[in-house]
């Protein structure tokens, strides 16, 4: 049985139809990572796996992982989203779909010290702290990929790159509001609307990476892993 909660999960050039039986209903999120994403998510793996992942079977059953996926497609429709925490979403849950499920299981490598990666990215982030930044903006400063950099961040500093920046937001308002300044400018001066420093808006180059639907669609990933989230108005079906 498939329902809602469950996550389909298709390997490259594997037909899918996009529905359930004709006697079925859904609704569904459906997530398309590109080849060379999911390469570098590999590259957070031991070395001696492949450098694509291959999945045994098609239903997976991991509520830390399907959450995370689905809050990342949530924030992904927003355009005032922070990029930042869409994408620790993105890393977070294909980190652990891949740990867990692809052939064979293993846990991902020690992220490792990374402290000129990191104290790059803390000073990028408290000079860009109003701006939307972007996690590839991130990495291209501190010379990371963006995955990687997320990880090293999270064990060094506690917290992601978006937690971070919200937190020097924070202080920022603070310290504006003790110095008198009105509401409404204190949070002007805080947060932007405005595009990230690279010229992107909607979509960030992870953003690029991930295809992102909830209509039904009949076709042969090419290339691709295709990841189904059934929708909670989905009837469950065999």
């Amino acid at each position: 049985m498939v329902g809602p909660g469950d996550l389909i999960v298709l390997n490259p050039e594997e037909a899918h139809a996009g529905g359930p039986p004709a006697e079925g209903f859904w609704t569904y999120r459906a997530l398309y990572p590109r080849p060379g994403l999911m390469r570098e998510i590999m590259a957070e793996f031991p070395a001696g796996r492949p450098t694509m992942p291959h999945f045994g079977r098609d239903v997976v059953r991991d509520q830390e992982v399907t959450v995370r996926l689905r809050r990342f497609h949530r924030l992904s429709e927003s355009p005032e989203a922070s990029m930042l925490e869409r994408e620790a979403y993105l890393a977070e849950a294909l980190v652990l779909l891949v740990g867990r499920h692809a052939a064979p299981p293993q846990a991902p490598g020690p992220p490792g010290a990374e402290p000129r990666a990191v104290r790059l990215s803390r000073e990028y982030l408290q000079e860009h702290a109003a701006e939307n930044v972007t996690s590839q903006a991130l990495a291209r400063f501190a010379d990371l990929s963006a995955f990687h950099l997320c990880r090293v961040f999270r064990q060094a500093v506690g917290m992601t790159p978006h937690a971070y920046q919200t937190q020097v937001r924070v202080r920022r308002a603070k310290s504006l509001l003790r110095a008198g300044l009105p509401i409404t400018l204190v949070a002007a001066a805080s947060t932007s609307t405005a595009p990230p420093p690279d010229g992107s808006r909607a979509t960030s180059a992870i953003g690029r990476d991930v295809s992102t639907t909830i209509r039904a669609a009949s076709s042969r990933n090419s290339g691709e892993n295709v990841l189904f989230l059934p929708g909670t108005r989905s009837r469950p079906f065999r």
